[in-house]
């Protein structure tokens, strides 16, 4: 039992952390499975590094949004379309009121100030670099969350920054055009004379904003982080944080209609304040989106405390556990195991798993064979990778192993360890990964 909980609380987190049954109702295992995220959501909240995420974010933000909108507009301009992109950040600024059109107006004074053609090279890569930092911290907060520690290749990354940033504009732009094309086409203002597609119409046109929003979340969860996402997963996540977004928005516009007296307090400084506050707020929405599509896609990484770390004994089995179940997907089935496959192995949480495999990867004892960091395989032949390998690789990885010196009075305490590395290696040299996956006694 926890320490300074009652009993009942004691039973409450057990059921929290018991996984959800397949012998269950669906409302049964759905009403689990909402808890157990909704006890990680908090969990995550309370321990404080999602805002600082978002908080780092702001601050990017606040450097890179002139930038990044001086890219786009000089992008834009050569298609004659600059003036369709305005709406998005209207409607993004919205809930500041008076204090966003203001904000608004500052920034496109600011972006006609900055003449891309005529900033030359030094200041083109300054410029393309203040806005690169933006997409790339994006990326590591993203990452962070799924617990990735691989990143893409410079290249990948480069082409997806540059397709983020020149491409992501003129789709904008295209999308809004679109819509407002059919909205408004003669057929269409025809139909909304007739009832009841007029209401229809009506509708949708007031919900359009959100599933909008919703798919753009989506498309953002689902490429963001450098591993595979579901798409189910990317959605549920979309789905609470845009409707989380909208309400926020209603929240945050009641509050700065209600909140003159900082206008007295902060005067010149309360449009700003109020800028990093909304930013803050968006910011935080959009990366809990993510945080509840990883615990709908992972559901064995809901544990009651983000710092999980397993005893030595425990990581050697999950090590030896994740070596056999590579060599008999490799070998018997002539494929290489996916990520999320190792994760969901029974009554072992998906982080103690993950941490395993960062330093099988780091020993060289596999190697990622997928393009999205997601698949693994041996880095050589089952037969040539002993049981001594692995249980040395994981001995002695940090932060669980440490050299000690040898001299004075620690002598006896490193003798011991000799001792025992030199026992596994006599034990186990000589018995292999093939032996262990297909069942071999080892005496």
């Amino acid at each position: 039992m926890l320490p300074f909980i009652s009993e009942k609380q004691a039973l409450i987190y057990d059921w929290l952390m018991r996984p959800v049954s397949s012998d269950k109702s669906s409302i049964e295992r759905l009403g689990h499975r909402t808890a157990r995220v909704c006890f990680a959501i908090v969990r995550d909240i309370m321990q404080g590094n999602v805002s600082l995420h978002a908080m780092s974010l702001v601050f990017t933000s606040i450097l890179s949004v002139v930038p990044l909108l001086a890219l786009s507009f000089s992008l834009l301009r050569y298609f004659n379309v600059q003036n369709h992109f305005l709406p998005a950040i209207e409607h993004f600024l919205l809930p500041m009121g008076e204090k966003g059109q203001e904000i608004l107006n500052s920034i496109l004074q600011f972006v006609d100030n900055v003449k891309v053609g005529v900033l030359g090279a030094v200041g083109l890569v300054l410029l393309l670099y203040t806005v690169v930092s933006l997409v790339q911290k994006v990326e590591h907060a993203f990452n962070q969350i799924w617990y990735v520690a691989s990143t893409r290749s410079v290249s990948r990354r480069l082409s997806n920054y540059m397709s983020m940033i020149f491409v992501g504009p003129i789709l904008l732009v295209a999308g809004i055009s679109l819509a407002s094309g059919v909205l408004d086409s003669a057929i269409v203002t025809k139909l909304r004379l007739v009832e009841p597609l007029g209401f229809v119409f009506s509708l949708v046109t007031a919900v359009m904003p959100v599933v909008v929003l919703i798919a753009a979340f989506t498309f953002f969860y689902t490429l963001v982080p450098n591993t595979r996402v579901k798409t189910s997963s990317a959605l549920i996540g979309a789905i609470v944080a845009g409707i989380a977004w909208q309400i926020a928005g209603k929240a945050f516009t009641a509050f700065v209609v209600s909140s003159a007296r900082y206008d007295m307090i902060y005067s010149g400084f309360a449009v700003g304040i109020v800028a990093l506050l909304w930013l803050y707020a968006s910011w935080l929405i959009l990366l809990l989106g993510s945080v509840i599509a990883f615990y709908v896609q992972n559901d064995n990484y809901i544990t009651r405390s983000l710092d999980m770390r397993g005893s030595p004994i425990a990581l050697e089995k999950i090590a030896l556990q994740v070596m056999v179940s590579i060599t008999q997907a490799q070998e018997k089935n002539g494929k290489p195991i996916k990520q999320a496959e190792l994760e969901t192995t029974p009554n072992i949480p998906g982080l103690l798993i993950r941490q395993v495999v960062e330093t099988l990867l780091k020993k060289k004892l596999i190697i990622d064979a997928g393009s999205e960091g997601d698949r693994f395989v041996l880095a050589r032949s089952s037969d040539l990778i002993s049981v001594a390998d692995i249980l040395s690789a994981i001995r002695k990885s940090p932060p669980i192993y440490r050299a000690f010196p040898q001299s004075g009075a620690q002598k006896n305490i490193a003798d011991v360890s000799q001792v025992l590395d030199g026992f596994i290696k006599e034990k186990f040299a000589q018995v292999s990964l093939r032996e262990l996956a297909e069942g071999k006694v080892v005496h």
